[in-house]
This record gives C-alpha cells, structure tokens and sequence, in this order.
C-alpha cells in the first residue's frame, strides 16, 4: 500500500509520460513496457522511451520530468542539449523522490527516430493512448542488446509472430 501524499510507481510513470505529451515531446514506448502492451507477459520496474536527440527536444524532456515530480542525477547532460549529436545514444533515467527510477530516455538520432515512429503503433492503455515500438522494432533492438531478458524477450516475440501468423490462415 502506498504512503499517504505518495504513489504507485506506475501512477507516476503515467504522469510524466502525461508531461511528456503536453509538452509535445515525441516518444516511443519501448523495452518491457511495450512488450506488455502488446500483450506479451513482461514484468519491468520502469518505462523506457526512445525520444530524438534534437536539443528543444532534451530540454522538454528535463522540464517535462520537473513538472511530473521527477529528477535525474544526469542532469548535466542539459548543458549538451545545444550539441545534440553529443548526446545520440545517451540513456537518462528519472526518479521519483522515493527514488524508484521511473522512466528511461533515449535520446536517438531523428532519422532513426523517425524510422522507430513511423512503425510503431498506438495503443489505448489506463484511459489513455500511448505511441509503442513495433514488435519487429522491439525484436531488433533487444537482439542488439543481446543480455539473457532481451533474448528470451526476443523468443517470446517470435512466438507471438508465430501464433498471428498461423491464426491469419
């Protein structure tokens, strides 16, 4: 049960990806999160977002997690937001101030963006509608990464495939 004057973790998750919208940050939903929206069982203790690495872009992203209660220990990486090349490839991640790390921003160069946006679907979740990572996008990337979570993400994602396509005949 959550203290008083505090909240579940996926509550606060919630409100900063609500910030990232008003702040029309563009994102993608990726990692476990996105692969529980596709309805494959995954448990994670955060959610991680792909945004590019534009620098209006990562100074919103800092301002965003400000303003939903979140901070994050890199925050020196806004003195990089006019290089924004600089940061390609940099991971942020944002706690609350229980500090249980709740969001994880990759910052990725806009074509590649571009290209993860442009496959990913939407998806309605807890009364709102959330932009997640394709399941082939998901699958390469945790192919990419290559640790023993990914891996057997990536046989659960074949399996899934398997089954849509048998059910498609």
């Amino acid at each position: 049960m959550a203290r008083r004057g505090s909240s579940l973790p996926y509550e606060a998750a919630i409100r900063a990806l609500e910030a990232f919208t008003r702040c029309q940050i563009p994102y993608v939903i990726v990692g476990g999160t996105a692969l529980a929206l596709h309805g494959i069982p995954r448990s994670t203790l955060d959610v991680d977002i792909v945004v590019p690495a534009q620098t209006e872009t990562i100074v919103r992203v800092f301002k965003a997690a400000k303003s939903a209660g979140l901070e994050s220990q890199q925050a020196r990486i806004l003195s990089l937001a006019k290089r924004p090349d600089l940061v390609i490839g940099q991971w942020v991640s944002f706690r609350d101030q229980a500090k249980r790390e709740l969001i994880d921003v990759f910052f990725e160069k806009e074509g590649q963006f571009h290209k993860l946006h442009k496959h990913s679907i939407e998806r309605r979740g807890h009364k709102r509608t959330f932009r997640i990572a394709s399941l082939r996008d998901l699958e390469k990337m945790k192919e990419i990464s290559g640790r023993p979570i990914d891996l057997a993400d990536v046989a659960l994602i074949q399996e899934i495939k398997k089954i849509k396509k048998s059910k498609k005949k």
